[in-house]
Protein backbone atom coordinates (compact mmCIF):
# COMPACT_ATOMS: atom_id res chain seq x y z
CA UNK A 1 0.00 0.00 0.00
CA UNK A 2 1.09 3.57 -0.56
CA UNK A 3 -0.33 7.03 -0.01
CA UNK A 4 -1.40 8.84 -3.20
CA UNK A 5 0.41 12.04 -4.07
CA UNK A 6 -1.98 14.98 -3.80
CA UNK A 7 -1.47 17.88 -6.21
CA UNK A 8 -3.75 20.95 -6.15
CA UNK A 9 -3.85 22.32 -9.71
CA UNK A 10 -4.45 25.97 -8.82
CA UNK A 11 -3.86 27.27 -12.34
CA UNK A 12 -5.88 24.59 -14.12
CA UNK A 13 -2.92 23.45 -16.21
CA UNK A 14 -3.94 19.78 -16.14
CA UNK A 15 -7.55 19.91 -15.06
CA UNK A 16 -10.02 22.73 -14.52
CA UNK A 17 -13.68 23.16 -13.82
CA UNK A 18 -14.94 25.16 -16.80
CA UNK A 19 -18.60 25.33 -15.74
CA UNK A 20 -19.86 26.81 -13.51
CA UNK A 21 -17.61 29.83 -13.08
CA UNK A 22 -16.00 30.59 -9.70
CA UNK A 23 -18.46 32.24 -7.29
CA UNK A 24 -21.30 31.80 -9.80
CA UNK A 25 -24.75 31.59 -8.24
CA UNK A 26 -26.30 28.24 -9.15
CA UNK A 27 -29.62 26.50 -8.45
CA UNK A 28 -31.44 23.19 -8.76
CA UNK A 29 -29.70 20.85 -11.28
CA UNK A 30 -26.29 22.25 -12.21
CA UNK A 31 -24.35 21.16 -15.28
CA UNK A 32 -20.66 20.82 -14.37
CA UNK A 33 -17.99 20.60 -17.06
CA UNK A 34 -14.43 19.57 -16.27
CA UNK A 35 -11.76 20.15 -18.93
CA UNK A 36 -8.82 17.72 -18.96
CA UNK A 37 -5.61 19.19 -20.34
CA UNK A 38 -3.83 15.86 -19.78
CA UNK A 39 -4.87 12.40 -21.06
CA UNK A 40 -3.04 10.56 -18.28
CA UNK A 41 -6.03 10.37 -15.94
CA UNK A 42 -7.84 7.09 -15.35
CA UNK A 43 -10.71 8.15 -13.11
CA UNK A 44 -12.46 11.41 -12.26
CA UNK A 45 -14.53 12.22 -9.24
CA UNK A 46 -16.66 15.29 -8.53
CA UNK A 47 -17.20 16.22 -4.89
CA UNK A 48 -18.46 19.23 -2.94
CA UNK A 49 -18.11 20.56 0.57
CA UNK A 50 -19.85 23.29 2.52
CA UNK A 51 -18.04 26.57 3.28
CA UNK A 52 -14.70 27.90 2.08
CA UNK A 53 -12.74 25.24 4.00
CA UNK A 54 -14.89 22.09 4.04
CA UNK A 55 -14.15 19.50 6.71
CA UNK A 56 -16.04 16.81 4.82
CA UNK A 57 -16.86 16.09 1.20
CA UNK A 58 -19.90 14.64 -0.55
CA UNK A 59 -19.50 12.61 -3.71
CA UNK A 60 -21.51 13.68 -6.76
CA UNK A 61 -20.27 10.89 -9.05
CA UNK A 62 -17.11 9.00 -9.97
CA UNK A 63 -16.37 8.16 -13.60
CA UNK A 64 -13.82 6.06 -15.47
CA UNK A 65 -12.10 8.02 -18.21
CA UNK A 66 -11.42 6.75 -21.69
CA UNK A 67 -8.13 7.29 -23.49
CA UNK A 68 -7.74 10.81 -24.90
CA UNK A 69 -10.92 12.00 -23.18
CA UNK A 70 -10.72 15.81 -22.93
CA UNK A 71 -13.86 16.70 -20.98
CA UNK A 72 -16.13 15.26 -18.33
CA UNK A 73 -19.70 16.28 -17.49
CA UNK A 74 -21.70 15.85 -14.33
CA UNK A 75 -25.16 16.83 -13.10
CA UNK A 76 -24.98 18.24 -9.58
CA UNK A 77 -28.28 18.21 -7.71
CA UNK A 78 -28.31 21.25 -5.40
CA UNK A 79 -32.05 21.32 -4.68
CA UNK A 80 -31.53 20.59 -0.96
CA UNK A 81 -28.54 22.93 -0.61
CA UNK A 82 -28.09 26.60 0.13
CA UNK A 83 -25.04 28.75 0.78
CA UNK A 84 -21.35 28.75 -0.17
CA UNK A 85 -19.74 25.50 -1.34
CA UNK A 86 -16.44 24.31 -2.75
CA UNK A 87 -16.83 22.22 -5.90
CA UNK A 88 -13.82 19.97 -6.50
CA UNK A 89 -12.69 17.77 -9.38
CA UNK A 90 -10.48 14.89 -8.21
CA UNK A 91 -8.45 13.15 -10.94
CA UNK A 92 -6.43 9.96 -10.42
CA UNK A 93 -3.81 8.71 -12.88
CA UNK A 94 -2.50 5.16 -13.19
CA UNK A 95 0.56 5.92 -11.06
CA UNK A 96 -1.63 6.85 -8.11
CA UNK A 97 -1.10 10.60 -8.33
CA UNK A 98 -4.16 12.68 -7.48
CA UNK A 99 -4.72 16.08 -9.12
CA UNK A 100 -7.33 18.46 -7.75
CA UNK A 101 -9.04 21.58 -9.01
CA UNK A 102 -11.48 23.50 -6.83
CA UNK A 103 -13.80 26.47 -7.25
CA UNK A 104 -16.19 28.22 -4.85
CA UNK A 105 -19.84 28.46 -5.90
CA UNK A 106 -22.92 29.94 -4.28
CA UNK A 107 -26.10 27.87 -4.19
CA UNK A 108 -29.41 29.70 -4.06
CA UNK A 109 -32.64 27.71 -4.11
CA UNK A 110 -34.64 30.19 -2.03
CA UNK A 111 -36.95 32.48 -4.02
CA UNK A 112 -36.85 36.21 -3.26
CA UNK A 113 -39.38 37.95 -1.04
CA UNK A 114 -41.61 40.70 -2.41
CA UNK A 115 -44.33 42.95 -1.02
CA UNK A 116 -46.43 45.68 -2.64
CA UNK A 117 -47.95 48.70 -0.86
CA UNK A 118 -50.23 51.35 -2.30
CA UNK A 119 -50.84 54.79 -0.79
CA UNK A 120 -53.58 57.00 -2.14
CA UNK A 121 -54.58 59.20 0.78
CA UNK A 122 -58.22 59.13 1.83
CA UNK A 123 -60.71 56.71 0.30
CA UNK A 124 -62.47 56.62 -2.04
CA UNK A 125 -59.81 57.22 -4.66
CA UNK A 126 -61.01 59.76 -7.20
CA UNK A 127 -59.91 60.37 -10.76
CA UNK A 128 -56.81 62.56 -10.78
CA UNK A 129 -55.70 61.56 -7.26
CA UNK A 130 -52.02 60.75 -6.83
CA UNK A 131 -51.32 57.09 -6.09
CA UNK A 132 -47.92 55.91 -4.83
CA UNK A 133 -46.97 52.28 -5.44
CA UNK A 134 -44.03 50.99 -3.43
CA UNK A 135 -42.50 47.54 -3.86
CA UNK A 136 -40.20 45.97 -1.25
CA UNK A 137 -37.94 43.15 -2.46
CA UNK A 138 -35.32 41.12 -0.59
CA UNK A 139 -33.09 38.14 -1.35
CA UNK A 140 -30.15 36.44 0.33
CA UNK A 141 -27.83 37.03 -2.66
CA UNK A 142 -29.31 39.93 -4.60
CA UNK A 143 -32.12 41.26 -6.73
CA UNK A 144 -31.75 41.26 -10.52
CA UNK A 145 -34.96 43.12 -11.37
CA UNK A 146 -38.39 44.14 -10.10
CA UNK A 147 -41.38 44.47 -12.44
CA UNK A 148 -44.71 46.15 -11.78
CA UNK A 149 -47.75 44.99 -13.71
CA UNK A 150 -51.06 46.77 -14.29
CA UNK A 151 -53.81 44.43 -15.53
CA UNK A 152 -51.15 41.92 -16.69
CA UNK A 153 -49.30 44.56 -18.72
CA UNK A 154 -45.81 45.52 -17.56
CA UNK A 155 -45.92 49.08 -16.32
CA UNK A 156 -42.29 49.55 -15.29
CA UNK A 157 -39.12 47.56 -14.61
CA UNK A 158 -36.46 48.48 -12.05
CA UNK A 159 -32.93 47.12 -11.77
CA UNK A 160 -32.03 49.17 -8.69
CA UNK A 161 -33.98 50.44 -5.67
CA UNK A 162 -36.04 52.32 -4.76
CA UNK A 163 -38.84 50.39 -6.40
CA UNK A 164 -41.64 52.95 -6.37
CA UNK A 165 -43.69 55.03 -8.78
CA UNK A 166 -46.26 57.84 -8.62
CA UNK A 167 -49.39 57.46 -10.73
CA UNK A 168 -52.42 59.66 -11.36
CA UNK A 169 -55.62 57.67 -10.99
CA UNK A 170 -58.03 57.23 -13.86
CA UNK A 171 -61.62 56.09 -13.41
CA UNK A 172 -62.06 52.31 -13.35
CA UNK A 173 -60.96 49.17 -11.52
CA UNK A 174 -57.42 47.88 -11.89
CA UNK A 175 -55.20 45.09 -10.61
CA UNK A 176 -51.59 45.73 -9.65
CA UNK A 177 -48.97 43.14 -8.80
CA UNK A 178 -45.18 42.96 -8.61
CA UNK A 179 -42.74 40.29 -9.77
CA UNK A 180 -39.16 40.06 -8.50
CA UNK A 181 -36.29 38.06 -10.02
CA UNK A 182 -33.15 37.33 -8.02
CA UNK A 183 -29.60 36.87 -9.31
CA UNK A 184 -30.12 33.09 -9.52
CA UNK A 185 -33.13 33.59 -11.80
CA UNK A 186 -35.71 32.59 -9.18
CA UNK A 187 -38.91 34.62 -9.19
CA UNK A 188 -41.73 35.54 -6.81
CA UNK A 189 -44.95 37.48 -7.33
CA UNK A 190 -47.30 39.34 -5.05
CA UNK A 191 -51.01 38.65 -4.98
CA UNK A 192 -52.88 41.13 -7.20
CA UNK A 193 -54.11 44.27 -5.42
CA UNK A 194 -57.35 45.75 -6.72
CA UNK A 195 -57.42 49.52 -7.16
CA UNK A 196 -60.84 51.12 -7.58
CA UNK A 197 -61.06 54.71 -8.81
CA UNK A 198 -64.33 56.69 -8.67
Amino acid sequence: MYDPIMNEDLEGDKVRIAEPAPFEIVKKLVSVEVVLESTDFATARLVYGEGLNPDRWTLVEEKSLSLRQSTGRWQWDTRDLSGLYILQAVLLDESGQVTLHSIPVRVDNSPPEVEINIWAGEEPINQGDEVVVDVTAADNYGIKKVELYLDDEELIEWENPPYNIRLFAESGAYELYARVTDTAGLTSETEPVTLKVE
